[in-house]
């Protein structure tokens, strides 16, 4: 989730790196391999771990299993993606109201919100843009019966077809249908219809190998930013960049401490994806340019960081009070993800 705060600290828009011991070159260079490469390792994990859990505890695939399954996305996925994209659009115009009704301008977005169509708000853009993932996820849970059949009846193949379709960047340009989804949703519902113990798969893969072949694929990419073949050579990179996370994530499993803190940490990470959206992370950056110092040289590369953080303090912090006074509206924005104490969590596990 911090990497995603990351990536929406930039534009989407990459830039060439050049390798010079210059403020503004070094900015470039450490901004873009964090929000525009590091940073894209989050969403396919998400999918991942989505497909995973998904066909994890089915051993049959019904239609009684499925129409459970929608039932339970209902609430977990569908209502709190109409909510929030209901929410950012009733906060855009009040925010544009007050400040017009201040002598002041209005901005893109509400200009946005009145020439657009509630089709392309809520499902083509969508216009909170975290939220294409959301998106994508929702189509992917649709069509969970063909992953079912697809991996039925293919097995491993099935997954060497769709690694194919997504290095070779073969999309259909259909909101809700990227290959990213399909590759790392259906990877994940592979290996948890197959019942594989994530934890022991990553452990098969070594650090050694994995971080410097992840670093290469790294500087290919990197050097081919801005070109057609861009997208080719930063695919590779995303996939090794995923093992690489699992092999930490099953290393990190092993350290209670950590372990217990990123638990706890765990429950606040869709509501800190939902409303960092919402004008946080842009008040949070252009609070730090109102200040000099972080508008030249090296001050920029500080407030690169000092905004994600400040962020992810303000979210944090909204969900602890929402938390604490407002328990229903957030378990219903949240999907029922609610923080559950560590004495309870074990009762429930025992």
């Amino acid at each position: 989730m911090a990497l995603v705060v990351f990536v929406h600290v930039l534009p989407y828009e990459v830039h060439p790196i050049s390798l010079e011991w210059q403020a503004d070159a070094m900015f470039i260079l450490v901004s873009e391999i964090i929000s525009h490469h590091l940073g894209r390792v989050a969403v396919p994990c998400f999918f991942l771990f989505s497909g995973y859990f998904f066909f994890l505890k089915i051993s049959t695939f019904n239609l009684q299993v499925y129409t459970a399954q929608l039932r339970s996305r209902l609430r977990t996925l569908i209502i709190p993606y109409l909510l929030w994209n209901a929410l950012f659009i009733l906060v855009i115009m009040l925010k544009n109201l007050l400040f017009i009704g201040m002598g002041m301008g209005e901005d893109e977005l509400f200009v946005e919100v009145r020439q657009a169509s509630l089709y392309y708000l809520f499902w083509g853009k969508p216009l909170l843009f975290p939220f294409w993932y959301l998106r994508d996820l929702i189509c992917m849970t649709l069509l969970s019966p063909l992953f079912y059949l697809f991996f039925r009846y293919t097995g491993s193949k099935g997954l060497l077809i769709l690694l194919l379709v997504y290095l070779l960047v073969l999309e259909l340009y259909v909101p809700g249908l990227s290959s990213t989804a399909f590759l790392f949703f259906g990877a994940g519902a592979f290996l948890g219809m197959n019942k594989y113990d994530l934890g022991l798969v990553a452990s098969k893969f070594k650090l050694w190998i994995l971080l410097p072949a992840a670093l290469i694929c790294l500087v290919i990419a990197g050097y081919y930013i801005g070109a057609l073949q861009y997208e080719y050579m930063v695919r590779p990179f995303n996939l090794l960049a995923v093992l690489v996370v699992l092999r930490i994530g099953h290393l990190i499993g092993k350290t209670s401490h950590l372990k217990t803190c990123l638990l706890k940490l765990g429950s606040s990470v869709f509501f800190i994806y939902a409303i960092h959206g919402l004008y946080i992370i842009n008040w949070c950056k252009g609070t730090l340019a109102s200040f000099s110092l972080f508008n030249t040289g090296w001050g920029k590369l500080l407030a690169y960081f000092i905004a994600p953080v400040l962020c992810l303090w303000i979210c944090l912090f909204l969900y602890r009070v929402m938390r604490q006074l407002l328990p229903k509206p957030l378990a219903l924005l949240t999907g029922g993800r609610m923080m559950v104490e560590p004495h309870k969590r074990k009762a429930d596990e025992q």
